[in-house]
């Protein structure tokens, strides 16, 4: 049987109804990959964390406008902090601890990267072009999803360099970015002037995050579907816990 993948969604408001929402792209790019991508609303129960990953093989934390909230990591908030969500941060944080219970894959983007790293006792920039020295443009405006934007410096002894060698151009549309790392990721790539784009853990079979949009970009440059292979293939081998 295939794997399933469950791919966190976000809040969206339409109508004066609440909506559980996600860019069609991470199905696509699952299902393309080999796997049958699973929408996980988000819910208030964090206790049903567990039930929930009891039923996956894998989990995929998607992108999103809302950045994860700074108390978490113990600082209050700065100018230009965007759209936050609570609720979605402390569902997130239940499915990451369950998935890790359960020894799970697990693969971050973006917003996915940040919310891992803080999970395991990271934090963030805010702002990195208030906060990041030298930092270049991270989130252009008027910029397809699909086109590539700059490129990363990817380390060796890392699966993101044996997907993709050495050097990367990808997209990117994020404010936040990792500052001080969680003690069980390492670095894994990085852009030009010195930012965070991608880290794996250290101990767990398979955690792997980027700081790109890796799903908008498969329809156009193909070669970014081996990363979502990659997890799929971890989930095929990676035994259900009971």
């Amino acid at each position: 049987m295939k794997p399933t993948i469950g791919i966190t969604t976000a809040t969206g408001w339409e109508n004066h109804r609440e909506f559980s929402k996600v860019s069609h792209c991470y199905a696509d790019a699952v299902a393309a990959a080999g796997g049958v991508p699973v929408y996980i609303p988000i819910i208030l129960d964090t206790s049903m964390a567990d039930d929930y990953l009891r039923t996956l093989d894998g989990l995929l934390l998607s992108g999103g406008d809302e950045d994860v909230q700074p108390h978490h990591y113990g600082e209050g908030p700065l100018h230009g902090l965007n759209n936050v969500s609570p609720d979605r941060d402390l569902w997130e944080f239940a499915l990451i601890k369950a998935a890790m219970a359960q020894n799970k894959p697990i693969l971050g983007i973006c917003r996915g990267c940040q919310i891992l790293n803080v999970a395991m006792g990271g934090n963030l920039y805010q702002n990195i072009f208030q906060q990041c020295p030298g930092a270049g443009e991270h989130y252009p405006q008027k910029t397809e999803m699909h086109h590539l934007y700059h490129s990363v410096t990817i380390e060796q002894d890392s699966l993101i360099h044996r997907l993709f060698g050495d050097k990367l151009m990808v997209n990117s549309f994020h404010n936040m970015a990792v500052k001080k790392l969680a003690p069980c990721f390492k670095v894994t790539a990085r852009s030009n002037e010195g930012v965070v784009e991608a880290i794996e853990s250290i101990s767990h079979p398979f955690i792997v995050a980027v700081q790109w949009h890796p799903e908008a970009l498969i329809s156009h440059h193909s070669h970014f579907i081996a990363l979502f292979k990659a997890h799929v293939d971890a989930c095929k081998s990676d035994p259900k816990v009971n």
